[in-house]
């Protein structure tokens, strides 16, 4: 019986990454630190050891003088928690992301270890950090998201997407993009304490898991007019302009992120890009295939270990159900290699899925082309729009009336850069 895809991309995911996964299943991260000490299983003063080093984690236990336990990490769990492999690679799978969304796991009670190494003040503070700090993303997140509207009631929203000439009939009816109309922007101060500069209506998007679970949330200020993202120079050092797009805190880190823009039909077919612009202008010009945004290019193609090109790790992971990936990537060197990288990935974990990488024939990425072909083609692009059920596309810029506009979010504290009420353009 051939072994499941997501036991094989499990096993590749977490090889150098045993001492973030470890400590997050129940192991005292004092035992993985390559000295003799005592085992987390099996107790003792000095009969364990943890090479995070040998074959991307190996430990070794005498237990007490008997027959020498060698193994890695899955065989760790085993000893510690006496599971067998197959609810530890679950356990893992959990932790990485990696479960795919319909697989049942059923609970299973952990095994006490015989003779349990004492815990740390320290350590256990710090399990309790992480647990706080979990805790406060999860909150973030699910705040942030109450405070959301369909993309529909804010104008800003829409005016935004097709100055980007993104048909807003693609996204309108998205679950996991929405809007808020006037967010508030805060920044650090020198003193180190948070001040508000303004709030202004942004784009919000759910940024989830290889699970499917949430993760964080994906903002992207817009003009108070929907001519553009909010470019706002840093008080702090007026040379600099603010970043309009940021992440909140991710629930679990070190999990690669995905945007779920148009989900996939039954013909199994999805698209994948690295920015949402860049993504659904894509999928518009592929006639509106389901399409994913990984939101950078280390979400969508992992990263290698060593320079070796057969050792990626993490990296975005298409549902199950997929056959067909088409990787929209960016012309950059950087967005070029990810999507590489993806591409060996899925051949090397999804064999039955067909992976082929589709780049821009021109100097620019997805939504460069489209703009372009707006420009020289406009009725090409309307006969497109109205081949997909779409209205035609409005005389650009699209500009929001002032008295549509909250009223605190009319006009920044910081004026935006004049290059950034440039309207259908990304820089």
């Amino acid at each position: 019986m051939p072994t499941p895809a997501w036991m094989t991309e499990t096993k590749w995911a977490v090889k150098d990454r045993w001492l973030d996964v470890l400590p997050r299943l129940g192991i005292d991260p004092k035992c993985l630190c390559n000295r003799h000490g005592p085992c987390p299983g099996c107790g003792g003063t000095d009969r364990f050891r943890f090479d995070p080093k040998e074959k991307g984690g190996t430990f070794y236990c005498s237990q007490g003088g008997g027959e020498l336990l060698k193994g890695d990490g899955f065989s760790l769990l085993e000893h510690v928690h006496g599971w067998n492999f197959k609810h530890a690679m679950e356990e893992v799978a959990r932790v990485l992301g990696t479960l795919p969304v319909d697989y049942d796991l059923a609970p299973t009670q952990r095994a006490a270890p015989a003779q349990p190494a004492k815990t740390s003040a320290k350590s256990s503070w710090t399990e309790k950090d992480q647990k706080e700090a979990t805790e406060r993303a999860r909150k973030t997140v699910a705040n942030l998201w109450r405070q959301t509207l369909p993309l529909r009631e804010c104008p800003q929203a829409m005016a935004y997407f097709e100055n980007r000439r993104i048909p807003f009939g693609l996204i309108a009816d998205a679950q996991d993009l929405r809007a808020i109309p006037d967010l508030g922007y805060w920044i650090q101060g020198k003193d180190g304490k948070p001040r508000q500069i303004g709030s202004f209506p942004a784009v919000i998007a759910v940024c989830r898991g290889p699970n499917h679970q949430v993760l964080a949330l994906h903002r992207t200020w817009l003009q108070p007019d929907g001519s553009g993202k909010l470019m706002l120079p840093d008080p702090e050092r007026p040379d600099a302009l603010l970043d309009p797009r940021k992440l909140t805190t991710p629930i679990v880190r070190k999990v690669p992120l995905h945007i779920v823009l148009r989900p996939m039909t039954a013909d199994g077919v999805l698209g994948v890009g690295e920015g949402i612009e860049t993504a659904l202008a894509a999928s518009f010009l592929h006639n509106g295939v389901a399409v994913h945004a990984t939101v950078n290019s280390g979400n969508m193609g992992g990263r290698t270990v060593n320079e070796r090109p057969d050792r990626i790790l993490g990296g975005y992971t298409p549902p199950q159900s997929c056959s067909r990936l088409m990787v929209f990537a960016d012309p950059d060197p950087a967005g070029l290699e990810a999507a590489e990288r993806l591409q060996r990935r899925m051949q090397l974990t999804r064999k039955e899925m067909a992976v082929e990488i589709r780049t821009p024939r021109i100097e620019g990425d997805w939504n460069d082309v489209l703009d372009l072909a707006a420009q020289q083609f406009p009725q090409r692009i309307n006969d497109r729009r109205r081949g997909m059920g779409l209205e035609p596309g409005p005389s650009l810029p699209v500009i929001v009336p002032e008295i549509l506009r909250p009223a605190h979010s009319r006009e920044p504290t910081h004026q935006a850069s004049p290059a950034a009420r440039t309207p259908g353009r990304r820089r």
